[in-house]
């Protein structure tokens, strides 16, 4: 996989730790947010895929009048000769009134930008990406499961145009900081 490539990757993976399961419906009119407090917070954990691990923090936190939900990512691959690559992004999340639908647009140090549909089914929550800018007709999704209100696991999943999704990276994240102490 060429650098290019795996910058994408690593990018979508380091992207979207999240937290609660999702949906649009339910009390959404008293509290837009109340599927997703449970991110707000710093974590902090590992990736592993792609031939490498890396240590990452993931803070969410409301912003813009409470209007969005923001994600600060940052992610330094482990190396033996010292620090290793640093990948960070900057993500917003936010609720499509017109659709009843979430959405995040996610913004890559690499310079992709990926706008991702948010969708619960039953415990489990996938960010699946609708459209992005500079990825070569790559595909991603961000399949995201809980384990307790302190730590979660994600699974990123790619495909080639026309391909099927593999899984292709893992990330394992545990609250140190803020949400629901």
């Amino acid at each position: 996989m060429s650098r290019m490539g795996l910058a994408f990757v690593l990018s979508l993976a380091v992207l979207l730790m999240p937290a609660a399961p999702a949906s649009a419906g339910g009390d959404a009119a008293a509290d837009p947010w109340s599927p997703f407090r449970g991110l707000i917070g710093v974590w902090r954990g590992e990736a592993a895929g792609f031939g490498a691990v890396s240590d990452l923090q993931h803070e969410w936190e409301l912003a813009v009048q409470d209007r969005f939900l923001r994600l600060r990512t940052r992610s330094v691959q482990r190396a033996e000769d010292g620090e290793g690559e640093v990948h960070e992004d900057l993500g917003y999340l936010s609720r499509d009134t017109e659709r009843n639908a979430f959405v995040f647009r996610h913004f890559l140090s690499e310079g992709f930008v990926n706008t991702f549909d948010v969708i619960r089914e039953g415990d489990v929550i996938r960010f699946e990406a609708r459209e992005s800018e500079s990825a070569g007709g790559m595909r991603a999704r961000m399949v995201l499961t809980f384990d307790g209100p302190h730590d979660y696991g994600m699974v990123l999943e790619l495909a080639g145009p026309g391909g099927d999704f593999s899984a292709c990276q893992e990330m394992t994240l545990r609250r140190v900081k803020g949400g629901n102490e």
